[in-house]
């Protein structure tokens, strides 16, 4: 990645050729489209939909607020690859580099409160209600924010360095500018986290497992007759069904973001220590891979959730009458 340029830092590098600036613009709008419309319709059917008012849905909507402000990020990103040169001067730049940090972070800390709402439903059910009321998702949902702008701070006061990749066309970390930060953001937004949403999936995906034969069993009220028995029962099944459900779907959520984002950080530390690879198209290549994460969850919701497609399907249809 080269960032050191002696005549403007602000110029594209030669690599990146005509060609690769036009595919690789038309593919980042594209990105900005489908990202912005897709996300803006998971808001609008948790905010719309009266069963999607619930605490794991603010959570979801939380994580799709994230990639809506990415995908505006990235705008300049288009421009960038038209004009040929980042032409919103230093001031821009570090905030579009703060904004690529926090806007990750933020999406990493949302699938970890995702990940520990669906451990808490599974495990301890009694307690999920006190646990995960309103305004604790609410205060949660703050200090996501707060983490977000914390660990994109450093770099404004010294610690990092915020830089234009030359190679990528956007403002980002200056992985040589310091390695004590590179490896301490490293471990607490990605490390970290990722060994808790792992851990938390491993305990659903047990219990899961454990509960394959129970579902459907209940232990009803003497009281009860026959017939709310049965009610009673095919309630709880439901509910333990749909809980199942959506912790899959989120699991999968959390595993697409791991695979986009691990091989793009492992190819930006063999950069760091100097054996990445200088093939412009595979750098490009690790780019859109990483940007895809900001489009690819609306379409996970609709494809395994039947609730989340006839929602999104309602909203799509009420924006056209």
């Amino acid at each position: 990645m080269n960032t050191n340029r002696t005549d403007d830092p602000f110029l594209l590098d030669p690599a990146v050729t005509p060609v690769y600036r036009g595919i690789y613009a038309a593919i980042t709008l594209l990105f900005i489209l489908v990202g912005f419309s897709g996300n803006l319709i998971v808001c609008l059917a948790v905010s719309r939909v009266r069963r999607f008012r619930n605490t794991i849905n603010l959570l979801i909507a939380n994580l799709a607020v994230a990639d809506i402000l990415q995908c505006g990020n990235i705008i300049s990103l288009f421009v960038t690859l038209v004009k040929g040169k980042w032409v919103f001067g230093t001031f821009l730049c570090n905030v579009n580099a703060f904004l690529m940090i926090g806007l990750v972070t933020a999406s990493v800390y949302s699938l970890v409160a995702i990940a520990v709402n669906r451990y808490v439903i599974i495990h301890h059910c009694d307690r999920y209600p006190k646990t995960f009321s309103r305004k604790r998702t609410k205060l949660m949902i703050a200090a996501v924010w707060l983490i977000a702008c914390a660990s994109a701070l450093p770099p404004v006061f010294g610690w990092g360095v915020y830089t234009f990749a030359s190679r990528r066309g956007f403002c980002i970390l200056d992985f040589y500018g310091s390695t004590s930060y590179v490896i301490t953001m490293s471990t607490t937004i990605l490390l970290v986290p990722f060994l808790v949403i792992a851990l938390a999936y491993c305990r659903i995906f047990l219990a899961i497992h454990k509960s394959k034969r129970k579902v459907g069993k209940i232990h009803p009220s003497m009281e009860e007759t026959p017939s709310e028995q049965s009610v009673t029962a095919r309630r709880s099944r439901t509910q333990k069904l749909e809980a199942f459900s959506l912790s899959v779907m989120l699991f999968v959520v959390t595993f697409l973001f791991v695979v986009i984002y691990v091989p793009t950080m492992v190819f930006n530390f063999l950069e760091m220590i100097g054996t990445g690879t200088p093939n412009v198209g595979i750098d490009l290549g690790f780019v859109l891979l990483a940007l895809s994460n900001h489009i690819i969850n609306p379409f996970v919701y609709g494809i395994m959730n039947k609730n989340y497609r006839t929602s999104i399907h309602l909203v799509i249809r009420n924006c056209f009458r």
